[in-house]
């Protein structure tokens, strides 16, 4: 067998898991209701369906205009479901390629088997949230951006811009970091300064070229500047309401949290952004001067418990497989998140990765800094788990060989995973304690 013709079929066998697995998760769940932000999603994407246009700026505006578009050629959400499964099973093979380009088919088919089985992967593909389609977007960002490592050309560098503007529509944490990605192909064309000013134009032309038109509308609606969405500055208060008697876990009632809602509820864009800017200001200056340290705690016990939407459907009675189902879902859900996460990274600190892996580092850092700042639930590191699998593959093939990395790799990679088990573990056991009361275990 070729080199190639090896490739491909790996290829063909992680699509193939990919896709049974999600199957099988979209069986799981059929029939449960609609939760949470989903029924937002679902509202826009019926008007836009029918016709009535987006008429908000409350959200990044891609994904309920994915789902309408959808609707309007299949009026079925069974139908985005499905949709979303085949961008999830493409994501799949796109991350499989990056892999292999690198480091070979043998480890890109743990890749793709990783990026196959991973438990939030798999169900965001039949979940109606963003993450949907910003995960499979992640993937074709860090495609596009290994081709630019490899080749530095223009082009390249614009399918980054606009594969990062789209994103950026889906989740608008990505916009601002534009800035990180032109910092990152400055450094990798250093050598070739001539190059280097056009190809920083190409990315940030594509990057503009998909966002200033939604700033444009936004502008025409509301009177004032919304660069994407209004929710820039509330969920940076949400994050900070929290009581000082329990600044771990505790959070504000709800009550509290809908009162001061109810002062911006009738302001426009502009001013309802300035408003919840200057509550969150508040908030912090409140918090002061322990604000940092709880807030770098609380923010990776939000962003990296255990909870998931599985697990909260579970807990809340949403579905109710069999007792021995609930406990094949549980376990899958916790085991195969622990996994993950533990490989992916282990492999961040260990993998020789050239000129990308700083990139994906710098992302991963990224986005954990806004949410130690902002709030923070495990839903938002599903958009960073296709860069976690990229690498997870390499490490496996790498065996003993990690023994021979630098002694400062190895102490590095243990802290954090130590601190990634230890620093959410209250949180995470309280939530198999709910979990488990949920599904019955907890009663006579």
């Amino acid at each position: 067998m070729t080199p190639r013709s090896e490739s491909n079929t790996l290829l063909c066998v992680a699509l193939g898991v990919a896709a049974w697995v999600r199957w099988l998760a979209l069986e799981q769940f059929a029939g449960a209701h609609l939760a949470g932000d989903e029924t937002y999603y679902v509202h826009l994407a019926e008007a836009i369906a029918n016709g009535e246009g987006h008429d908000s700026a409350w959200r990044p505006p891609l994904y309920p205009l994915f789902m309408g578009w959808v609707i309007s050629l299949w009026p079925s959400l069974d139908a985005v479901r499905w949709v979303q499964i085949l961008l999830s099973v493409i994501s799949v093979g796109v991350l499989f390629r990056v892999c292999d380009r690198r480091y070979g088919a043998r480890p890109a088919f743990v890749t793709g088997l990783a990026a196959a089985l991973c438990p939030a992967l798999v169900h965001y593909g039949h979940f109606l949230w963003s993450e949907a389609l910003a995960a499979p977007l992640m993937a074709v960002f860090v495609w596009c951006a290994d081709r630019f490592d490899r080749m530095g050309r223009g082009r390249d560098a614009f399918a980054c811009g606009v594969v990062l503007g789209l994103l950026a529509l889906t989740k608008e944490v990505w916009v601002y970091f534009g800035a990180v990605v032109l910092v990152w192909m400055a450094w990798r064309q250093r050598a070739r300064a001539a190059r280097a000013s056009s190809v920083l134009a190409a990315c940030a032309l594509g990057l503009a070229c998909v966002v200033l038109p939604w700033t444009a509308r936004n502008y025409l609606q509301s009177g004032g500047f919304v660069l994407i969405s209004m929710n820039r500055w509330f969920p940076i208060a949400m994050g900070n309401f929290y009581p000082d008697d329990d600044w771990y876990l505790g959070s504000y009632s709800h009550d509290q949290r809908e009162a001061l809602k109810d002062r911006v509820v009738s302001m426009s864009g502009p001013e309802y952004d300035a408003m919840w800017q200057e509550i969150a200001l508040e908030l912090i200056a409140d918090h002061q001067p322990w604000w940092a340290f709880q807030k770098s705690i609380r923010g990776v016990v939000g962003l990296y418990n255990v909870r998931s939407q599985p697990l909260r459907f579970l807990e809340e009675g949403w579905v109710k497989p069999s007792p021995s189902g609930a406990v094949t879902l549980v376990v899958t859900e916790v085991g195969g998140y622990y996994v993950f996460m533990l490989l992916g990274i282990a492999a961040l600190w260990l993998v020789p990765g050239g000129g990308l892996k700083p990139l994906v580092v710098l992302a991963v850092l990224y986005v954990t800094g806004v949410h130690l700042i902002a709030n923070a639930t495990p839903r938002f590191h599903v958009p960073l788990l296709p860069l976690f699998a990229i690498y997870i593959g390499p490490l496996m093939a790498m065996g003993r060989g990690v023994g021979g990395l630098p002694r400062w790799q190895r102490v590095g990679a243990a802290i954090t995973l130590v601190a990634f088990v230890l620093i959410p573990l209250p949180r995470s056991w309280s939530v198999m304690v709910d979990v488990w009361n949920g599904i019955g275990g907890g009663t006579g």
